[in-house]
């Protein structure tokens, strides 16, 4: 139930933000967008915008970045990023900017990896099993 309320919510806010901001879809840095299939995999929503899909990274990145902010943590001083359960990288590709961090994605679905390490070369991807270990020590 509550599930699909989420649902409901996140597409009628981003169909009104989409309407007032079109700039959204442009995707940052002119990255690739994932084809319709990958954004539906890790989303569940049938035809899920392109504006939507990024808006969602901005926004999940928004939360990160507050989060460690309070901890006295800046992101851009970070020497590596892991995305765990990185999808088709909908949260990595707004890190691009970041020269100096070196950025690793991981998820459990092989073909969202095998779109991510072509399409967002900047980033370094692997796939996780369902126990550990991950491809990455923990001095990452």
């Amino acid at each position: 139930m509550f599930g699909g309320l989420r649902r409901g919510y996140w597409q009628a806010r981003f169909h009104v933000m989409r309407t007032m901001a079109p700039s959204w879809r442009r995707h940052p840095g002119r990255l690739p967008v994932p084809p319709e299939p990958l954004r539906y995999l890790i989303s569940g929503i049938p035809n899920y915008p392109v504006a939507d899909f990024l808006q969602m990274g901005q926004h999940c990145l928004a939360i990160v970045e507050k989060t460690l902010s309070r901890n006295g943590i800046q992101l851009a001083g970070l020497g590596g990023v892991l995305d765990f359960g990185c999808g088709c990288g909908r949260i990595l590709r707004h890190l691009a900017h970041l020269k100096k961090t070196r950025l690793y994605g991981t998820d459990y679905t092989p073909e969202l990896v095998g779109w991510c390490r072509p399409n967002l070369a900047f980033a370094e991807f692997a796939v996780n099993g369902l126990e550990p270990p991950l491809a990455y020590g923990d001095s990452m």
